[in-house]
């Protein structure tokens, strides 16, 4: 069974300080948040000394798989047809 990971929760940051960073994020890494660094918005900036970003909680979803539909394929079995065994007769006929 294949999974799908859905948001289910961003959490902008802010903050003004490279330690700061860490200690805004800890928790959240706990947790299971994950750094957006699939959109624009999202994505780690700094200006000066304002860091900015975003993470996401994911929740895991089973995605059911489709069962694979093979055809059937259908011989008919054909009999074997066995050559006529050549007798002294044949030979000297043919």
């Amino acid at each position: 069974m294949l999974t799908n990971q859905v948001i289910t929760n961003t959490t902008p940051i802010q903050v003004y300080s490279f330690d700061a960073v860490f200690n805004a994020i800890q928790p959240y890494l706990k947790e299971g948040f994950k750094f957006d660094i699939e959109s624009n918005t999202g994505y780690p900036k700094t200006f000066g000394t304002v860091y900015t970003f975003a993470i996401q909680e994911y929740r895991t979803e089973k995605v059911p798989i489709e069962p694979e539909v093979v055809a059937e394929v259908i011989t008919e079995k054909v009999p074997e047809v066995q050559p006529e065994p050549k007798t002294r007769r044949a030979k000297n006929q043919g």
